[in-house]
C-alpha cells in the first residue's frame, strides 16, 4: 500500500512499544544470567546484557522512526477531466468495444498515472476503461465492499509473452496468489467487452458491468508481474485503495491504513519468527551439543540465545494471532503448527527451571526429553516458516536464502557430530 503525507499515528507507535517491552523483559532475564557468568568467569570483559540492551535500543529506534515516517494518511481530491477523448488519442478507436463519447474521466492513481473512464448507459450497463502505462506486467481494478483487497472482485489485464492480450476476473479470497483463482469473480460482465489493448506504451483495459444500479464506490488498483500460464496473479508490486464519486467523477486517493497495517504486521510477524526460530534457536542448539568443553560459558551462551529466540518467536506469535484470517483453511494450519511450537518452547523453558542435578538418573531422562522436544520443535518451526513464506507468496529469494542457511546449519551440525563421535 501507499502511505501519503500526514502526522504520525501515535496509536500505532504505542502498539509497537508494547511488543518491544516484551523484548526488554527478556533482556532483564539475560542480565541476571550475565551476572552469574561474571561470578564464574573473572576474566570476562564484555557484558552480554549491555550488548543486547544497545541492540534492542537501536531496533526500537529504527522501528519507531520508520513507523512515524510511514504510518500516515491523507486524502487527495482528484480532478474531473472534461474531455476524455484526449485521453484516448493513443489508441485506435476501432479497437474499443463500445462507444466512449459520453464517458467521464479522472486520474484515479496519480503516482502510477492511472486514468479511469466510465459512464452509465441504458438498462443498467456501466462502461469502464482503465488506462495505465505499459510496464510489461498486469494492471487491475477491483470493486471492494470494505476498501480492502480481500473480499474484492477484480478484473486484471496483461499482454502475454506471445503478444496476446489476456483478461481475467478474480475473486480475491485471500492475500496469496493461490487464493485468487482465475475466472472466480462475481461481477456480471457483458460478453466480448472485456479486452486489453496495448498501444502508444499504454494499456487500455475495457469492460462493461450489466444489471448494475451503481457499482461499488470503493475501488482498488494494483500492478504486478505478468501471471504464469495458469493465470494466477503474482503478488502485486504496488496497490492502492480509493473511493469514487460516480456523480461528479471525482475521487479520493490515499493509502488504506488498515490494509497497510495488516501488511506491516505480516512482515514483522514473519521476520521475528524467522530470526527467532529459524536462526537463533538452531545456533543455540549447536552451542549445547558441541561447545561443552567451555564450561560453564557454553550453558549461559546457549540459554541466552535460546531465550532471545523464544522471546522473538513469542512476540511474532502474538502478532500473528492479531492478523485477520483471510484464507482461513490454510491460515488455520499455519496457526495450529505455531501453537504446537509455542507449547513445546514453553515446555523447554519450564524444563530449565526444573532441571535435576548432574550425575543423577532423573538428569539422564531430562536430557533425553529436552533434546527430543527441542528437535521436534525446531523441525516444526522450519516447516512452518517455509509454509508461511508460501502463504504470503513471498519473493523466492527469501525461501532460497532461508533454505541456504538451514542447509549450511545442517552441514555444520553433521561435521561437528562426526568430529565429536571420533
Amino acid at each position: 500500500m501507499i502511505a501519503c503525507g500526514g502526522t504520525p499515528n501515535f496509536q500505532t507507535l504505542n502498539y509497537y512499544k508494547s511488543w518491544l517491552n516484551l523484548l526488554y523483559l527478556a533482556v532483564i532475564f539475560l542480565q541476571y544470567l550475565d551476572l552469574e557468568v561474571k561470578r564464574s568467569m573473572e576474566k570476562q570483559k564484555k557484558s552480554l546484557s549491555s550488548i543486547l540492551l544497545i541492540f534492542f535500543f537501536l531496533i526500537s529506534v529504527v522501528v519507531l522512526a520508520d513507523d512515524a515516517a510511514d504510518e500516515r494518511h491523507s486524502v487527495i481530491q482528484s480532478t474531473l477531466l472534461d474531455d476524455c477523448s484526449k485521453k484516448l488519442d493513443g489508441v485506435d478507436g476501432h479497437l474499443l468495444p463500445f462507444d466512449t463519447s459520453s464517458l467521464k474521466c479522472y486520474t484515479s492513481w496519480k503516482d502510477q498515472d492511472f486514468i479511469v473512464m466510465y459512464g452509465k448507459g441504458e438498462n443498467g450497463v456501466w462502461s469502464f476503461i482503465l488506462s495505465a502505462p505499459d510496464k510489461k506486467g498486469y494492471v487491475s481494478i477491483g470493486f471492494s465492499p470494505t476498501g480492502k483487497m480481500v473480499g474484492s472482485n477484480a478484473i486484471a489485464g496483461w499482454v502475454s509473452s506471445t503478444g496476446k492480450g489476456m483478461t481475467k476476473q478474480y475473486y480475491l479470497a485471500g492475500e496469496s496468489s493461490k487464493a485468487c483463482k482465475p475466472d472466480s469473480g462475481k461481477l456480471q460482465l457483458a460478453p466480448s467487452k472485456t479486452i486489453i489493448i496495448s498501444q502508444s506504451e499504454r494499456l487500455y483495459l475495457t469492460f462493461q458491468l450489466v444489471n448494475t444500479t451503481q457499482p461499488l464506490s470503493q475501488l482498488i488498483y494494483a500492478i504486478g508481474k505478468s501471471p504464469d500460464s495458469q493465470s494466477y496473479l503474482p503478488m502485486h508490486d504496488s496497490m492502492i485503495s480509493t473511493k469514487i464519486n460516480y456523480e461528479t467523477g471525482g475521487g479520493e486517493e490515499g493509502g488504506d491504513e488498515e490494509e497497510e497495517e495488516e501488511e506491516r504486521l505480516i512482515t514483522i510477524h514473519g521476520i521475528l519468527n524467522l530470526i527467532g526460530w529459524g536462526v537463533l534457536i538452531p545456533i543455540g542448539i549447536l552451542f549445547s551439543r558441541y561447545a561443552k568443553t567451555w564450561d560453564p560459558m557454553w550453558f549461559y551462551t546457549h540459554l541466552a540465545i535460546q531465550t532471545l529466540g523464544f522471546c522473538l518467536g513469542l512476540v511474532g506469535f502474538i502478532i500473528g494471532f492479531k492478523l485477520e484470517d483471510a484464507d482461513k483453511d490454510r491460515i488455520y494450519k499455519h496457526k495450529n503448527i505455531g501453537i504446537a511450537i509455542l507449547v513445546m518452547g514453553s515446555l523447554q523453558v519450564a524444563a530449565i527451571l526444573a532441571r535435576p542435578k548432574k550425575d543423577t538418573k532423573p538428569r539422564k531422562i531430562w536430557n533425553i526429553y529436552h533434546s527430543v522436544v527441542g528437535v521436534v520443535a525446531l523441525a516444526l518451526a522450519i516447516l512452518n516458516i517455509f509454509y508461511g513464506l508460501y502463504l504470503v507468496d513471498e519473493d523466492k529469494s527469501w525461501k532460497i536464502g532461508f533454505g541456504v542457511f538451514i542447509s549450511l546449519w545442517g552441514f555444520v551440525y553433521f561435521v561437528l557430530d562426526k568430529i565429536k563421535s571420533n
